[in-house]
């Protein structure tokens, strides 16, 4: 069994970097990061939109060494507006280049919650259409999808 941290908030508030060496350090196999930037002082993630080629150098070296990485994603994989679910579809690339930069094994994505008001065939169509796009990037990638659902 292997047993992961999430960078998100150790202590008062490590530096991003901090916090992998810190699960280095505390044994864990896994990491598990968000890939946009965060809340200062709040929470911490790793913005993979902004990120230029050196960015993503530092944060693969950082990594090494740990066994596995799990890259999250909150995208409305379903969005009420075609134009909106293309717009994320595409920002989307930028993360699953990052997951085969540092060799995630994961990458989970969290649509927006299901609710009652926003149901039916427009919703169906919008996350069938999303979701073979995933699986596309995803085998061009290596990269297994979970997808983290909710409702309100």
């Amino acid at each position: 069994m292997k047993i992961g941290c999430m960078i998100w908030r150790i202590g008062d508030i490590l530096d991003f970097y901090e916090q992998i060496e810190w699960i280095r350090e505390n044994g864990f196999q896994e990491v598990s990061f968000w890939t946009i930037p965060g809340t200062a002082g709040a929470w911490q993630g790793f913005g993979a939109e902004e990120a230029t080629q050196e960015d993503t150098a530092k944060l693969k070296d950082a990594l090494t060494g740990i066994p596995e990485v799990d890259l999250h994603a909150g995208f409305p994989l379903d969005s009420r507006d075609e134009n909106s679910r293309k717009a994320t579809m595409q920002k989307l690339k930028s993360t699953f280049e990052l997951a085969k930069a540092v060799d995630a094994s994961v990458m989970t994505i969290h649509p927006d919650p299901m609710t009652a008001e926003f149901s039916g065939a427009f919703r169906h169509r919008a996350m069938t259409d999303s979701l073979i796009q995933l699986n596309e990037m995803a085998e061009q990638s290596h990269v297994l999808v979970g997808i983290e659902t909710e409702r309100e």
